[in-house]
């Protein structure tokens, strides 16, 4: 079991390593991958904040009578930037990506996502995301909710897989 930020985290390395191209011989142009967390006793696929062209983006409310959308660089979230660092220097050393790039197996990627954050330091620094999983898919033609609002939950990540883009 992850805590929010923890399981945010593995979905920021997650899309940091697709958008820098490290993963594009798993995922083609065609499709992204997604954590897969187990929640009351259902699987489901999805992202814990949307990432786009390498920025975070959510929107947020502005006043009484508005909301905008909010774009968090990679160096906005400074316990993201810090842990993209050290996973670069364990991972990618002196910009070498082929041992990431030579990654087929989803088991291997998983792996290196859940020891990278396991020995990451979270500080009590806000991270300024929303407690939520978006982008839903699910699991044996099932329906559900578009997103869920974690709050402080516990996350159990159980795999990642390969889906299209939508």
């Amino acid at each position: 079991m992850y805590s929010l930020i923890e399981a945010q985290a593995m979905d920021y390395l997650l899309k940091r390593m697709q958008y820098n191209g490290l993963l594009q011989q798993i995922t083609g142009n065609d499709s992204e991958l997604k954590l897969v967390i187990s929640l009351n006793n259902r699987y489901m696929s999805g992202d814990f904040f949307k990432y786009q062209q390498g920025n975070i983006e959510q929107y947020e409310i502005t006043g009484p009578f508005g909301y905008e959308k909010l774009i968090y660089n990679n160096r906005s979230i400074e316990p993201f930037t810090e842990l993209w660092s050290s996973f670069c220097d364990n991972y990618l050393p002196r910009n070498h990506t082929s041992i990431i790039k030579g990654i087929m197996d989803l088991t291997v990627l998983l792996q290196l996502l859940i020891d990278h954050v396991k020995i990451a330091e979270f500080p009590d620094v806000a991270i300024p995301l929303r407690p939520v999983f978006l982008n839903i898919g699910y699991f044996n033609n099932e329906k559900g909710l578009d997103f869920l609002y974690l709050g402080n939950r516990t996350i159990e990540i159980v795999s990642i897989v390969k889906r299209e883009f939508e």
